[in-house]
């Protein structure tokens, strides 16, 4: 069997994050590889299941990985991947990005670039400088928790929803638990 891990990394980077792509798209199928692969244990306790980290050789014919887990798993990832987002949003609240000059007046970071203006000829270029407030940072962060917690919610369905049909029976009596049944 072909490396599950990265087949879902990719799918993941293909269709959750479609705007990546090049380069960064093999970047980001790798680092999202090394979080499935590092975190399978969550999905174990969540679905009760044991499969194991790298090529998931726990998956066999007679117990074959299904969409469910795909999507249980993808699931996880995002309310992760948000919830990072959104810790990341909030530490540059207090960080300077690097390679920019800021100045602060009224609670607002203006961040400019190199340069502001390129002059050739008759020729002008001019650019403006990026506001990012204070407020502007914090709507980031909140909406990066509300994609976590939308994953959340989706990921709790799932799991339900995966856990009521997965379930076998603890006790099988009567008719039910004879081959053929009683006429």
């Amino acid at each position: 069997m072909v490396n599950l891990i990265g087949q879902l990394a990719s799918g993941v980077v293909q269709y959750e994050f479609d705007y990546v792509t090049g380069v960064d798209s093999t970047k980001e199928v790798q680092q999202v590889s090394g979080w499935l692969a590092s975190n399978i244990g969550q999905l174990n306790t969540l679905i009760y299941t044991d499969f194991e980290s790298g090529d998931l050789s726990k998956v066999t014919p007679l117990n074959p990985w299904q969409q469910e887990e795909t999507a249980i798993y993808t699931q996880l990832y995002l309310r992760d991947y948000y919830n990072k987002q959104a810790r990341i949003s909030l530490r540059l609240f207090t960080e300077q990005q690097g390679g920019t000059t800021s100045t602060s007046s009224s609670g607002a970071d203006y961040s400019m670039t190199a340069w502001t203006v390129l002059k050739e000829g008759d020729t002008t270029i001019q650019r403006d400088a990026v506001v990012t407030s204070a407020s502007s940072r914090t709507s980031a962060s909140n909406t990066f928790r509300n994609l976590s917690l939308e994953a959340d919610d989706k990921l709790t369905e799932l799991i339900y929803f995966y856990n009521s049909y997965q379930a076998a029976p603890r006790q099988v009596a009567g008719a039910d638990g004879v081959s053929g049944g009683f006429c």
